[in-house]
């Protein structure tokens, strides 16, 4: 905090290479805050926090308390050699070529700032060195390249709109006809190395197209996370090889299926107002999406792929007899391959590279944001670490007590709600905030984390009209991820696929006396699915939760099983666990059912499905692996559930902190 109150780092609109002042809160002199002399350096790439070069201490910083001088603006060529080092990574997104003056031959480049002093005598307005005429400010050598890598960037799409026919110039323009604009969209990517690159997109401002005349049908399946996660079940179990490619301007290879009129980018140096006729799909259309899974569509089923009916995204191909068969999973242009043996994953590429250009990811490692490790012998595990790491500093959990349970036990920690509690309400900025936290969080439960299910489907419940109490809610869950960032599923080699699921409910656990419902499904010894879901009525017993979870598990193991049916061709019976006696008593017979003969429906259908489909039993509460899902649990019971789930990764200075009172 500088001069009293806090600078907001969103947004920075500070030209890299502005003079800052930076305030140090941790160090104090005479009862006052001590103020630095600094160079703004741009963002982390990773946080809201600015690098700034302080000359005091001659070393890069991040920090949040700093503020700027407009009026002054550091020459480029007054850096540090140190900090215009393309190899520095405390200087981002810009190659340091582009940022360096280079003087004409008539005169010698400027030598580097050698020492602290020369900054120093720079920062007061004389340069000791030499004196370089010219407009060569940081802002307008930055604006420079940024200019030279967007056009780059925006050259390399237009040149494949050509190569692949995507649009002609439309002299005859129809009457009647919606024209839709068209605009470039730039992102900073990462390749496989880690190295920054700007991506540019041509796309088409859909929003401006009209139903019925420029689309019809919108809708294109993707592979959801349950269904992928079978998938590695599969292949740890059989020790299938698993690949990954990435179909480059997937769009531009579809047809288009009627006739979409776009204005020309300015780019292409056509006279203005010029109109293109669109051959082909492009990014940005309601239908571009349906138009591409079309296309690939009829390239894997030319191949021999066989398309399952239960789950549209995951294709499947036998060969010798049944004996070896080859699965991919697609998620827009986004493959995975598991097949038997090496020759039918290269056979697989092959036939991809045959119609699109595709780069070959090799073994996946990153899928849809998780992080994937392992091997074929050894089985296959993912985890969010990198990306809950990266998200601590954005949402400002930074070190404080710890956390061993995502929810506390005491009354406060009921969450209640919307207008239903007498906290303080947010404002709109610190809405915003906790629907960015809760959405992070909802993301980061479905890929592979159920341990904070619990607490994030009641989170979720409040997110147009948040209280104060539910930010301090949400951070807590925060402080947890902080402190086992590294919990993740493990796919391992078992000696079946055997499905194994697990439904649990709590009685009036929540404040408005309504229960809490979930459960937990296993194909073999891996973890594939998971809910957890609060009941939209009061419940009078819990002979009647108990039944409403049974429905909630059954419904879904019946999708697992007709997925694994298609893949497999046969399925042994699946188990389920429930640890009350009067609910598992009317499922397995005709007693009890007027006491829930108000929803009679989902009596007989759980019913139907024993014993000819699915077999109950009768499990404990202590083996419970859905008890979690379902109420907060105290450290020891939570631990438990843990070790039940396979969560078991556990960084090890968690567990020096257990002995810390959690506060």
């Amino acid at each position: 905090m500088l001069y009293g109150r806090p600078y907001s780092l969103q947004p920075l609109d500070a030209p890299f290479g502005c003079a800052v002042i930076v305030g140090n809160a941790t160090v104090t002199y005479k009862r006052s805050l001590v103020a630095f002399d600094g160079i703004y350096l741009g963002r982390d790439s990773e946080s809201y926090f600015a690098n700034v070069y302080v000359f005091e201490t001659d070393e890069v910083i991040k920090t949040a308390t700093l503020r700027f001088d407009h009026d002054k603006i550091w020459p480029a060529t007054s850096w540090p050699s140190t900090y215009t080092n393309p190899e520095d990574p405390r200087i981002t997104h810009f190659d340091s070529d582009s940022l360096s003056y280079t003087a004409s031959k008539s005169r010698p480049r400027r030598k580097p700032v050698q020492t602290l002093a020369d900054m120093k005598a720079i920062s007061r307005g004389r340069d000791p060195v030499m004196d370089i005429p010219g407009d060569h400010t940081a802002e307008t050598m930055v604006a420079k390249a940024a200019t030279s890598i967007r056009d780059q960037a925006r050259k390399k799409e237009l040149d494949a709109f050509e190569k692949n026919g995507v649009w002609h110039v439309e002299k005859n323009l129809p009457a009647g006809v919606n024209v839709l604009p068209t605009f470039f969209f730039e992102k900073i990517k990462h390749d496989a190395q880690g190295q920054e690159f700007v991506k540019s997109r041509l796309v088409v401002d859909g929003s401006k197209s009209k139903e019925g005349l420029d689309y019809e049908e919108t809708f294109a399946p993707v592979a959801f996370l349950d269904s992928i996660r079978i998938v590695f079940a599969i292949a740890a179990q059989r020790q299938m090889q698993l690949a990954q490619v990435d179909v480059e301007t997937a769009f531009l290879h579809a047809p288009i299926d009627r006739d979409v009129y776009v204005y020309a980018p300015k780019e292409l140096c056509l006279p203005r107002g010029t109109v293109m006729k669109l051959d082909k799909d492009v990014y940005g259309l309601k239908q571009g999406p349906l138009l591409w899974n079309r296309e690939l569509d009829s390239t894997l089923k030319s191949a021999g792929f066989k398309r399952l009916k239960s789950e549209e995204s995951l294709y499947v191909k036998k060969v010798r007899g049944d004996e070896k068969m080859v699965i991919l999973a697609v998620y827009v242009d986004d493959i995975l391959i598991a097949a038997d043996t090496q020759q039918l994953v290269d056979e697989t590429k092959q036939i991809l590279k045959s119609k699109y250009p595709v780069k070959d990811l090799g073994t996946p490692r990153k899928l849809l944001g998780v992080t994937i490790t392992g091997s074929p012998r050894d089985g296959w595990t993912w985890d969010l670490q990198d990306y809950i790491t990266s998200r601590l500093a954005r949402y400002g959990i930074l070190e404080s007590s710890v956390r061993l349970t995502p929810t506390p036990l005491w009354d406060r920690a009921q969450i209640v709600e919307e207008g239903h509690g007498d906290d303080e309400p947010c404002s709109q900025s610190q809405k915003c905030l906790y629907q960015s936290m809760v959405g992070t969080l909802a993301y980061i439960e479905r890929c592979c984390r159920p341990d904070i299910s619990y607490v994030v489907h009641l989170l979720s419940r409040v997110a147009s009209n948040p209280t104060q109490a539910h930010i301090a809610f949400a951070r807590r869950v925060w402080y947890y991820l902080r402190e086992y960032p590294d919990l993740g599923l493990s796919f391992k080699p078992g000696a079946d696929l055997r499905i194994g699921a697990w439904s649990d409910a709590s009685l009036a656990g929540l404040p408005d006396k309504k229960s809490m419902l979930g459960y937990v499904i296993y194909v073999g010894s891996s973890l594939v699915a998971w809910k957890a879901k609060k009941t939209s009525h009061v419940a009078p017993s819990s002979q009647e939760v108990e039944y409403l979870a049974m429905h909630l598990a059954v419904r879904k193991i019946e999708h697992v099983v007709v997925v694994l049916g298609e893949i497999l061709s046969q399925v042994d019976k699946p188990m389920l666990g429930v640890d009350n006696m009067p609910a598992l008593q009317v499922a397995t017979s005709k007693a009890g059912v007027q006491s829930i003969g108000h929803m009679a429906t989902k009596v007989y259908h759980v019913r139907d499905m024993y014993p000819k489909s699915i077999q109950y039993y009768y499990c404990d509460t202590a083996s419970m692996k859905a008890d979690g899902l379902t109420k907060p649990l105290p450290r020891y019971k939570f631990q438990r559930f843990l070790s039940l789930l396979g969560l078991l990764s556990v960084r090890t200075s968690v567990q020096e902190k257990r002995g810390r009172v959690e506060t």
